[in-house]
């Protein structure tokens, strides 16, 4: 029923394309979050991003389009179906947004020639040596 996993090629296909200047509203990119996740092949999707994306914004072509697309999506039910999609298409960006991050740390660390685990370990504080305030704390304990 839901294509969830067309949801995190959306954000990648976007961000690439307005890398490149092209342009979507806020509510087109909500149409087309939509479709992913309705549409089980992606390609139709990604077919009617890059026919937006060369139609210039506003215009009647563009709206025609986008009109087009609207109407090939489920009608929703009610407010509730609504929230679920919202709240399906925020974890899917965050989670889209979290592993960005870590490959944007991980080249970091690459860059600076620090190992992955090493880098791990720096990260977790439950797991580093004590340094020397954690130190003079327990001999104060004593």
């Amino acid at each position: 029923m839901f294509a969830v996993h067309n949801i995190m090629k959306i954000f990648t296909l976007i961000e690439e394309l307005e890398e490149e200047h092209y342009r979507f509203t806020q509510e087109e990119k909500q149409f087309f979050y939509r479709g992913a996740l309705y549409k089980d092949a992606f390609e139709e999707v990604r077919e009617m991003i890059v026919r937006t994306a060369i139609l210039e914004i506003g215009s009647a072509q563009r709206q025609e389009l986008m009109k087009k697309y609207a109407e090939s999506l489920p009608k929703l039910p009610d407010n509730n179906a609504e929230q679920i999609e919202s709240y399906i298409f925020e974890l899917q960006r965050m989670c889209y947004e979290r592993e960005k991050a870590v490959r944007w740390l991980e080249d970091i660390l690459q860059k600076h020639g620090i190992s992955k685990e090493t880098g791990n370990m720096a990260i977790q504080p439950g797991q580093r040596p004590a340094g020397k305030r954690e130190r003079d704390m327990k001999e104060k304990s004593r």
